[in-house]
């Protein structure tokens, strides 16, 4: 039997770098291509490269439809014939994330507006910046004429959608104009359901001046001869087909190509294709293999399933090319090779000026980026928080109400999921405060079958003051999967199965902070002990007693820890308690614990007659089983440590104990090399009981003992309370006799100042038994001879809970110990233990 003091004991895709993505060619094996070099199809390189790496699929036949969108660069290049002396506008939060300042879109204060100077995207030491005031507005004046780049410094967890990028519906059409598309209708293809029109090419490929055959088409690929020939089934000729356009961008936009496919054609049979994307003039090209493997009576669009893109590094006019190479015996229609190709501008604004003139709304909009990504309206869409009792921890995110696009605005709820054991509980927090949002928020929490469990609307948590923000504190009853729902106020009777089934509710952005308290950690079990909670359980209160003043300094944060002091503040000090220390003994003579050191009324001191028949003379003040005698003064000073704790005096020097009033009896098992046998611990356990100890202090460990099992058992049902060490080996569970928590007593760990597990303290394992923690780290306590130290270990925790154990039976001494045990757990503070 050893010790819980611990040894450690104290004296007091990036477009700059993007070439050519991996090519994969179908119905290819890996020696028909070692390298590519692309031609000129229309005047210039188009790629070099080398050391492809092909790869040879199987796949259903199908057609391959894209369709392309185009997203004008908008520069918001303003000139002007007048002078111009200033530059101003907005920076606002685009909850919707369309480019435009809407109603109820408020302005937001301290983003950083700068002039860039050498345009590189950076602000830079001496380039003239501004921060964005209350409202949003910003402003440059006394500018030289010129021509100023104004750009803003994004913030993380938001992204730009002003100045923004102007969708188009066609690749053909629109911003990115004059495609000139060829190819060649040869190739008889009614019998595949498919009739040959203009834009459905196969076969050959022209530059506009002549054809590419064949055998150009494959040296065009770096191919051998007739290896065309060998990819389908032979009954056709290849298909390919090539767009052509020219645009002009400025420095950092950024051409993104994501492309899609689609089963459309009547009889799929085999099918392989080969798409690619490149920019005339540059070394960048972007391929994909677009065949994907479907059942022939099943024909679903797969959204982006590979993306090119591009940042132009120097403005310019440049030649973009998409090129589709149908490798086997069905058409490409180049009507549906239209999708998904963006040009997003690069975020930033020129404005030619002169002296004189101010130019106004030259605003920048940002949408706060969110996982909370639509749909996620109902139960079976709800965003998984990842939270739950073996993984719990707080879930923080930026949501919107109003952007889901399949429902009308004021009919989105935003679902998140977690789930929950029996007694567990979650806390949901939404703020709108920070975002100027004009949302009115409703929570709601539903089971796993949509029954509503519990809802608030316009109850903010503590400390804040919105009253359009709610706030959640739930404790589930059942172990399951629960639903968090939050919409506007007014839309609150929905069906959490059915999206846009709720009436109309306000709409705006919010915070979203979700947090999952387990009832039972594996780490900490249930928690800090908390006084102020206990004791107030035990008079009857539901609410724990108010928070007092700080007590005393540094060496008393153990004290305020636990938070005896609010107990304190009730009148209850520990008065009419008696702890046993079973331990090293104690220094009863100390000037700190002398006038609380128990007394055996039924004992006459020194007359060497055992008075009260107990069966030990003279044990006045307790005994010593190591000598087997009446003094159980301690040496080593583990036990008077232990016991200043517990119960040290309220007399303005020393330490405060948690339990002042009460009464500590020393009980010697330990020798002054703190050692012992299992036999004398289990008989000082007896000894305590059985005079009459309410609380029994066990800082003390070692292996199994049924001996010692047999006395913790024993005191409990003679009605007092066993506090056990949960040990100090940095184990994943207590050790003994803490352990025996599981049935009787309550198992202790350790927390430092900061309410961090200690390392060396033994955690609470898998199996749910009596666990806290208390302060066991730099722990200010008495020791032999008038003296003081600080102690670390899980034996400077225990007698923080048995301190508390005496508060909570000097407010009610008819509890059992299976009730004490039961409020030291249920209300411990679980949410500031870090692990």
């Amino acid at each position: 039997m050893f010790l819980e003091t611990s040894s450690e004991t104290l004296g007091s895709l990036s477009s700059d770098t993007l070439k050519h993505l991996n090519t994969a060619y179908l119905g290819l094996s890996g020696s028909d291509l070692s390298s590519l070099e692309l031609s000129d199809l229309w005047g210039g390189n188009i790629v070099q490269g080398s050391s492809l790496d092909p790869l040879s699929v199987a796949a259903s036949e199908r057609s391959l439809e894209t369709t392309y969108t185009i997203e004008q660069f908008n520069d918001s290049l303003i000139d002007s014939q007048t002078s111009i002396s200033g530059i101003q506008g907005t920076k606002w939060n685009d909850l919707n994330g369309n480019g435009v300042q809407d109603t109820g879109e408020a302005g937001l204060a301290g983003w950083t507006i700068y002039l860039d100077q050498n345009n590189n995207g950076t602000l830079d030491t001496g380039e003239t910046s501004t921060t964005t005031d209350a409202n949003g507005n910003y402003s440059f004046t006394g500018l030289a004429a010129g021509t100023y780049t104004v750009a803003e410094v994004m913030q993380s967890g938001w992204q730009q959608t002003s100045p923004g990028a102007v969708t188009n519906g066609s690749f053909e059409t629109g911003s990115l104009t004059g495609w000139n598309t060829i190819g060649s209708t040869e190739v008889q293809t009614a019998s595949y359901g498919v009739t040959p029109t203009q834009g459905t090419y196969q076969a050959v490929l022209t530059n506009g001046s002549g054809s590419v055959t064949d055998s150009a088409l494959e040296s065009f690929f770096g191919w051998s001869a007739g290896t065309l020939d060998g990819m389908g089934n032979g009954n056709a000729t290849e298909g390919s087909a090539m767009k052509l356009s020219t645009i002009t961008v400025a420095a950092g936009s950024t051409l993104t190509f994501d492309w899609n496919f689609l089963t459309n054609e009547s009889t799929p049979s085999s099918y392989n294709d080969f798409a690619f994307v490149s920019i005339n003039g540059l070394t960048e090209l972007a391929d994909t293999n677009s065949t994907f493997a479907l059942s022939p009576t099943v024909f679903t669009e797969q959204t982006g399933y590979k993306k090119f893109s591009y940042t132009f590094r120097a403005a310019g006019t440049y030649t973009i090319g998409l090129g589709v190479v149908d490798a086997g015996d069905k058409t490409v229609d180049s009507a549906l090779v239209v999708d998904n190709f963006s040009l997003t501008p690069n975020g930033v604004y020129q404005v030619n000026l002169a002296s004189g003139q101010t130019v106004n709304n030259i605003n920048f909009g940002s949408k706060g980026v969110s996982v909370l990504a639509e749909p996620n309206d109902t139960i079976p869409s709800a965003i998984d928080s990842g939270l739950s009792s073996s993984n719990p921890g707080t879930f923080k995110d930026k949501g919107a109400i109003g952007d889901n696009p399949n429902v009308a605005s004021d009919l989105d709820v935003d679902f998140v999921k977690f789930d929950l054991k029996a007694g567990d509980k979650a806390t949901i927090d939404i703020d709108t405060n920070p975002l100027v949002s004009s949302l009115d928020s409703f929570v709601q929490v539903f089971d796993s079958a949509g029954n509503l469990v519990a809802f608030n609307d316009n109850g903010a948590a503590s400390g804040e003051t919105s009253s359009l923000d709610s706030f959640l504190e739930f404790t589930a009853t059942t172990t399951g999967t629960y639903y968090l729902a939050v919409s506007g106020k007014g839309n609150s009777s929905y069906n959490p199965n059915v999206q846009g089934s709720g009436a109309s509710g306000s709409t705006g952005g919010y915070n979203l902070e979700v947090s999952v308290i387990p009832k039972f950690s594996s780490n900490f079990g249930y928690g800090l002990v908390d006084a102020a909670a206990a004791v107030a359980s035990a008079t009857g209160q539901d609410s724990a007693f108010a928070d007092v003043a700080y007590f005393g300094g540094q060496n008393d944060w153990g004290v305020n820890a636990v938070k005896a002091p609010e107990a304190w503040a009730q009148g209850f000090t520990g008065e009419g308690i008696v702890v046993a220390v079973i331990d090293t003994g104690v220094d009863y003579k100390h000037p700190d614990l002398d006038a609380n050191i128990w007394v055996n009324e039924g004992e006459i001191a020194g007359n060497g007659v055992d008075d009260d028949g107990n069966g030990y003379i003279d044990d006045v003040n307790g005994w010593d089983f190591v000598a087997g005698d009446n003094d159980a003064m301690d040496v080593y000073g583990h036990g008077t440590h232990v016991a200043g704790t517990i119960a040290a005096e309220k007399n303005d020097f020393g330490v405060t104990g948690i339990a002042y009033n009460a009464k500590i009896m020393p009980v010697k098992v330990l020798d002054d090399n703190g050692s012992g046998s299992n036999v004398d611990v289990a008989a000082g356990i007896k000894y305590a009981a059985d005079n009459g100890a309410d609380v029994i202090n066990l800082s003390l460990g070692g292996g199994y003992s049924s001996e010692i099992k047999d006395a913790v058992e024993y005191a409990t049902a003679k009605g007092a309370v066993v506090v056990m060490a949960a040990g100090n080996e940095s184990g994943s569970q207590p050790g003994f006799p803490a352990s025996f928590a599981n049935q009787w007593g309550v198992a202790v760990g350790a927390v430092d100042s900061n309410n961090k597990m200690a390392d060396f303290s033994n955690k609470a394992g898998s199996t749910e038994l009596d666990y806290v923690v208390a302060p066991g780290v730099d722990v200010y306590s008495t020791t032999p001879g008038n003296t003081y130290q600080s102690f670390n270990g899980t034996s400077m925790a225990t007698p923080h809970v048995a301190g508390v154990a005496a508060l909570i039976l000097s407010a009610n001494p008819n509890l059992t110990p299976a009730e004490v045990e039961s409020l030291l757990t249920k209300t411990a503070n679980p949410t500031a233990i870090t692990v």
